[in-house]
């Protein structure tokens, strides 16, 4: 099995990739994954760049029989865990959801025709619909057979919701809270400032 780990980042995040590239390399060196690094030179997250990371997604799937695509802002934070157990064949897509639904800034995408239609689908809702998310849920509605898989969010897109005040407005103990030995953590939701400094203190930590 091919998996492709796809990272990708506009202008507003690209100050987040001196961090974020070198753990995501370090681990596809590790598991033998082939890996993408996509810069989009638009400041607005989620417009071109969202258009694009459907055509990197294609590109990828020329190699690939699996892409895991992968938000700027995350970490790999244990690279003994090998990725292939959350690959299920019976699915096309598979997704974690959050407190506040589905998030795709970790997920995957299986090399199908199926899958192919609904990338290209959403890219024609991201013409009309600048937002990624909102748009897939279009092309996800016209294609009421595809087949989508939703996991908790544990498995690969961890937050900080106990402890870091972005989300102090949120329930305490969550079941996607991060916890020592998690696989991946995401810190969406807060100021790339803040993000930086969540990198450094968390990349020591990285179990390898």
């Amino acid at each position: 099995m091919n998996i492709g780990l796809v990272l990708q980042s506009s202008n507003s995040f690209w100050e987040l990739m001196q961090y974020s590239a070198p753990n995501k390399l370090e681990y596809c060196l590790k598991w033998k994954l082939k890996f993408y690094m996509d810069y989009c030179n638009k400041d607005d997250v989620n417009d071109k760049s969202s258009y694009e990371r459907q055509t990197v997604i294609l590109d990828a799937f020329k190699r690939c029989d699996w892409v895991w695509f992968m938000g700027a802002d995350t970490i790999i934070m244990n690279q003994t865990i090998d990725v292939r157990q959350y690959i299920d064949d019976n699915y096309d897509f598979i997704i974690a959801h959050d407190v506040n639904g589905l998030n795709n800034d970790s997920c995957f995408y299986k090399n199908t025709p199926d899958t192919v239609e609904f990338i290209n689908k959403t890219m024609h809702h991201l013409s009309h619909q600048p937002n990624d998310w909102f748009a897939q849920t279009d092309a996800r509605r016209d294609m009421p057979n595809f087949k989508i898989k939703i996991v908790p969010q544990k498995l690969f897109n961890c937050y900080l919701y106990d402890s870091d005040p972005a989300y102090a407005g949120y329930p305490r103990n969550l079941p996607g809270d991060y916890k020592d030995g998690d696989f991946v953590l995401h810190f969406p939701a807060m100021c790339n400032m803040h993000r930086l400094e969540l990198f450094k203190q968390y990349l020591p930590k990285v179990i390898k």
